[in-house]
């Protein structure tokens, strides 16, 4: 399905599509994956907020936006992202003091400045 499984039992996160997309860029192996495919799962991890989660269904989440876009730059694929939705979700994320949680559930805090300001930087 184009999903990456992070250990032994089959655990699927976007997290493990970027770090296995990003680790065989840097090799220059990218042809040891289907990379379309890795794609078209991060799409299907893609929310109505224009927000990504872990998984299809999941809740949109801050680091799962970054290793997402990430994923698609790695793949040239940033010209399938809703940039207005997306940027949308990132500056509701913002506060003057710290920055909004990734989630809707957290608190805010200063890992979203990184991870939220760096994907809003890098692909704006």
């Amino acid at each position: 399905d184009g999903s990456f499984c992070g250990d032994k039992y089959g655990e699927v996160d976007t997290r493990f599509s970027y770090c296995a997309l990003n680790a065989l860029s840097l090799l220059r192996r990218l042809d040891v994956v289907n990379v379309p495919l890795a794609v078209d799962f991060i799409k299907k991890c893609r929310n109505f907020d224009g927000g990504f989660g872990a998984i299809p269904g999941a809740e949109s989440h801050g680091g799962q936006i970054f290793t997402c876009v990430g994923v698609r730059a790695i793949a040239g694929a940033l010209d399938q992202v809703d940039s207005d939705l997306l940027g949308w979700w990132l500056a509701e994320r913002q506060l003057a003091r710290l920055g909004r949680p990734e989630r809707q559930t957290r608190e805010e805090g200063r890992c979203v400045l990184l991870v939220v300001g760096s994907v809003g930087a890098g692909h704006a």
